[in-house]
């Protein structure tokens, strides 16, 4: 789940929302560096946005390029990315 606000200073800010019911802090923290990274490349084209994601426990199985694609059709389907 992405919720977002547009801000003023142009430059995109992320906050991460794991909650315990998702796994331990093994599973919440590798679920937080996936999203991060894959905030990072696609930083460029949200910018001026804060962003807070919340990943859903179908996530917890996804790797790094299934979270990345599911993250670019969520900022797309916001009206946020570029790819649509």
């Amino acid at each position: 789940m992405v919720t977002y606000l547009k801000n003023d200073c142009g430059m995109a800010n992320i906050a991460i929302h794991v909650r315990k019911k998702f796994g331990n802090a093994v599973a919440r923290n590798r679920v937080k560096r996936i999203f991060r990274a894959s905030f990072y490349n696609l930083r460029e084209v949200i910018q001026g946005q804060n962003l807070i994601l919340t990943p859903r426990r179908a996530a917890k199985g996804l790797g790094s390029i299934e979270i990345s694609l599911l993250l670019e059709k969520c900022l797309a389907d916001a009206g946020m990315s570029r790819k649509k």
